[in-house]
């Protein structure tokens, strides 16, 4: 009897034990699962298309080779900007576009000053965005009508205007100088022609060399700094404490954040920042923390927690931040 008793207490405290040692499922409360050792998603969604649309750029352009449409595709992706593609009612076919037949139907827009294509679609709320690239292939040294159409039909004042063009040889210039008072008070900046299949890299140094900024980008001084997923951007507030302090040096950094749990993007850094972990009982939508000593977390919704951080910031307006990161991993500027 004895030998049962014993035998039946050792069982019970391995039972014990194994249940002490068990992570928890996948079913588990969202703050109580953990994040992986190593910065790996290999399960992750990636973000749904538009999600992080919420910038203040657009690129609208008319292409029809498809040269310009490859630009402008590279200038949305760079800058994270919306597309918007200028599309004819009445599409232009191989016959309707022959400069020297006087019966086709370029021939006759091009002599005819008060031509106005007509195209499909509309721009959903033009007063949102600050900078407009416009784009279009030069048709016999001028712009193809449509995007006169396309320009007489929003009101760009205060906004700039970016344009571009594809063509073999001519140079923006004098298509600019025919467009440019169909939107006399919009700020025009210097345009640039691209030869067609311009690569990726040759259209985004001429992006970073332009001198565009958003009213909504912030300033970054002092204590503050900025989270940047695509077009949108977003002010931060560092906190007083050495764990920001070091943070900011390695400013600017670019992280590709994983998902966790429908709350939070984290990264593991390279290197280790100072900490004085505490729980915080509840982390805010906006929260910017160190868990451990070299995991940074985005936290994009509000919710209790039973884990230790250390606070490098907050986002002064997280409006549309959980829009911006998305469902997905993504890369997150800090600057």
């Amino acid at each position: 009897m004895k030998k049962l008793l014993i035998l039946v207490l050792t069982l019970c405290m391995v039972l014990t034990a194994a249940s002490c040692g068990a992570r928890p499922d996948k079913d588990a409360a969202p703050e109580q699962v953990d994040r992986p050792e190593e910065n790996k998603a290999a399960d992750a969604l990636p973000p749904e298309a538009g999600e992080a649309a919420e910038g203040k750029m657009l690129v609208a352009y008319f292409s029809w080779t498809g040269n310009t449409e490859g630009v402008a595709n590279h200038i949305a992706d760079i800058t994270g900007a919306d597309k918007f593609e200028i599309v004819p009612a009445e599409p232009y076919g191989e016959e309707n576009n022959n400069y020297y037949d006087e019966s086709a139907r370029a021939y006759k827009e091009r002599y005819d000053a008060s031509a106005r294509p007509e195209i499909d679609a509309a721009v959903e709320n033009m007063e949102q965005y600050d900078i407009v690239f416009i784009g279009y292939p030069i048709w016999y040294g001028e712009v193809p009508k449509p995007v006169y159409t396309f320009l007489e039909s929003y009101d760009f004042e205060g906004k700039t205007i970016v344009p571009f063009c594809t063509s073999g040889s001519t140079d923006i210039g004098p298509s600019v100088t025919g467009i440019s008072p169909l939107a006399p008070e919009a700020n025009w900046l210097d345009g640039r022609r691209f030869s067609g299949g311009a690569s990726r890299s040759s259209v985004e140094e001429w992006v970073n060399g332009l001198d565009i900024k958003t009213e909504e980008e912030p300033e970054v001084t002092g204590n503050k700094m900025t989270l940047t997923v695509g077009g949108a951007a977003f002010t931060a507030t560092l906190e007083d404490n050495s764990t920001a302090a070091e943070f900011k040096k390695l400013l600017p950094v670019t992280l590709d954040m994983s998902e966790l749990n429908g709350n939070e993007k984290y990264y593991y850094l390279d290197a280790d920042l100072p900490s004085a972990a505490a729980n915080p009982g509840a982390v805010q939508e906006g929260d910017i923390m160190l868990y451990g000593s070299n995991c940074v977390v985005v936290f994009y919704k509000t919710f209790s927690t039973a884990y230790s951080y250390t606070k490098i910031g907050h986002i002064d307006d997280p409006t549309g931040l959980a829009a911006a990161l998305g469902a997905g991993d993504v890369s997150v500027e800090f600057n």
